[in-house]
């Protein structure tokens, strides 16, 4: 791929899309399809999926060190409290600085600073942070910004969730389990939070 090809194929991908992207890897995708279907394929196997499914993407980590994982208690992480939350902080630091670049982006301060929504998420950071940086206000009004902040936004992507998944996620499942299931449900597959009557007066 060059930026030649991306500008090619650029109108193309987002129109079978049918919805934004915010980086350009589903152009790179969408010439890698065209490559099988120019040999007479009709069908391919990939790995599409197994980051969603088994932590792969860099936010994971943050949520994974909250808590040992019993799973596996010979390790030296599970046995080393001290080491896993080091590890936890420099994780989190990290994510903050990556999505930075995307856009603004809250503080870990802010995302800990309500307790209700922190203990909805099973005091993970990713699911927040990533429906945040993906979701960015500064196309909207100042005045829609200060009506609807960022907890709120927050609090939208839980409220779908069935009352059974909403205690796991904060009294059964290990916190990788509650962010795993809170990005697949909101920001991965592209559904919108369901919209209560007061929410739809609120926007009319």
């Amino acid at each position: 791929m060059n930026e030649a090809e991306i500008a090619k194929h650029f109108e193309d991908t987002v129109w079978h899309n049918e919805h934004q992207s915010f980086d350009l890897n589903t152009v790179g995708k969408f010439c890698l399809s065209e490559l099988p279907r120019e040999k007479g394929f009709k069908v391919i196997l990939s790995g599409e999926g197994a980051d969603e499914l088994f932590a792969g993407y860099p936010w994971f980590p943050v949520d994974l060190l909250l808590e040992p994982d019993n799973s596996m208690p010979n390790l030296v992480l599970q046995q080393n409290p001290e080491l896993r939350q080091n590890l936890h902080e420099k994780a989190a630091d990290d994510l903050l600085r990556s999505f930075s670049f995307i856009g603004d982006v809250p503080s870990l301060e802010e995302l800990r600073a309500n307790p209700t929504i922190r203990e909805r998420l099973n005091r993970t950071i990713s699911p927040a942070i990533f429906s945040y940086a993906t979701h960015g206000t500064e196309i909207f009004l100042k005045s829609v910004q200060e009506k609807y902040p960022y907890r709120d936004r927050v609090a939208m992507m839980i409220d779908p969730f069935t009352p059974e998944v909403q205690e796991k996620m904060k009294h059964s499942w290990h916190p990788l389990h509650t962010a795993l299931y809170a990005v697949s449900k909101s920001s991965m597959d592209g559904t919108r939070p369901k919209m209560t009557n007061k929410t739809r007066q609120d926007n009319y």
